[in-house]
């Protein structure tokens, strides 16, 4: 790996910025591969990799672990998940840093993750964390989906549902600790590199669902938030402002929609 990173130094005259220290860690293939639990995962990353890249001098990132998991009761393995937790996040990705302040709403910060899904769903697409970034379109698990046979290539609605998260979440963020009452509605928050607040709000159900979003543990809550939102007639369409009060306010979330609101 240290000599791969050095021969990419030497050919494009700069360092690798973040390195992947194995795709898919925990799956096994009829070609080549590699197994790693957890632990060996840890062990590998903080006893030998590391050292050699300081060793040689490199200055990359390291990845978190990118398990693969497609589907099934859970999109999310906790023992890869705490990964990015006990491993020293000064070796990883601002993106990537944790924080223990407190709002209200679901945590789903995770890692990471593949699955298949369909085109018409922006719920679904918001579960696409990780994607190539064209394909054919006969394999449908990319960002820019292309027909080699009609030269046409097709915008899938998880471009806008990915980019209610990577549009206002930048790196340098700080993730925020969420809680919610209601199981259909995700959420994800961040302290984001401009402004005071940046949350995700994801109706898994096909139902609107109406709630109170509270702000208060925020040291400034806004005083306003802008939505911007993603469904199956819009492409994060931004709606009028919302006013904040008393560190809350009131939003309808349509059914499989994602909404970032933003102050």
């Amino acid at each position: 790996m240290v000599l791969w990173m050095q021969n990419a130094q030497a050919s494009l005259a700069q360092q690798v910025n973040v390195w992947s220290v194995q795709n898919e860690p925990s799956n096994s293939t009829s070609y080549d591969s590699a197994n790693y639990t957890p632990a060996q995962f840890i062990s590998f990353v903080t006893g030998y990799l590391k050292p050699a890249m300081t060793s040689a001098g490199l200055t990359a990132k390291i990845a978190t672990p990118e398990p693969s998991v497609w589907g099934g009761p859970s999109y999310f393995d906790p023992n890869w998940g705490s990964l990015s937790c006990r491993i020293n996040p000064q070796w990883m990705p601002t993106w990537t840093s944790w924080s223990p302040t407190t709002m209200a709403l679901t945590p789903v910060w995770r890692p990471p993750r593949k699955q298949r899904s369909s085109t018409t769903s922006p719920c679904g697409r918001r579960r696409f964390a990780r994607a190539k970034l064209t394909t054919e379109a006969s394999y449908n698990q990319a960002l820019i989906a292309y027909n080699n046979s009609t030269w046409t290539y097709q915008i899938p609605k998880r471009v806008y549902a990915i980019g209610n998260f990577s549009r206002f979440m930048r790196p340098g963020s700080t993730v925020l600790t969420t809680t919610s009452s209601n199981s259909n509605l995700e959420a994800t928050a961040v302290s984001p590199t401009s402004g005071k607040v940046a949350l995700v709000l994801t109706n898994t159900s096909t139902r609107s669902i109406t709630v109170t979003v509270s702000l208060a543990n925020l040291a400034n809550p806004p005083a306003s938030v802008t939505p911007y939102r993603t469904s199956s007639t819009e492409n994060q369409a931004v709606l009028s402002s919302i006013s904040v009060a008393g560190g809350s306010f009131t939003i309808t979330i349509p059914g499989s929609s994602i909404v970032t609101v933003v102050g």
